[in-house]
């Protein structure tokens, strides 16, 4: 298993393993990196792509200014899944999900680079 490494975060794109990211949505699962549809509302659709992969940890970053919603449903899901559930800045997603990664958890990042 290779742990993706983050080597850069900025508004409007994410390097990660020498790859620039400049999509709305990227999903960092702790051994893969997907792309997702452009959205600012994270919702049920996206969310289930994640739990294919049974995470224990999902980190939603929204945003450097913290402009995209996390549906209710999301919350909900995560709930009755008993997965942890952190929405966070961008920034401090990415710090998160770099930290916990080492940890061996399945830990999952939903990122959005912009807004």
């Amino acid at each position: 298993m290779t742990i993706p490494k983050i080597q850069k975060v900025e508004f409007g794109n994410i390097v990660i393993n020498g790859r620039v990211y400049s999509e709305d949505n990227i999903i960092i699962f702790w051994d893969d990196v997907q792309t997702i549809e452009k959205s600012h509302k994270i919702t049920k659709s996206v969310f289930e792509k994640v739990l294919l992969r049974e995470p224990e940890i999902v980190i939603i970053g929204i945003g450097f200014n913290n402009l995209v919603k996390v549906s209710d449903e999301v919350k909900e899901i995560a709930d009755r899944n008993k997965i942890e559930l952190l929405v966070l800045d961008t920034k401090s997603a990415i710090k998160e999900f770099k930290k916990i990664v080492h940890t061996g958890k399945r830990v999952v990042a939903i990122i959005h680079p912009t807004c």
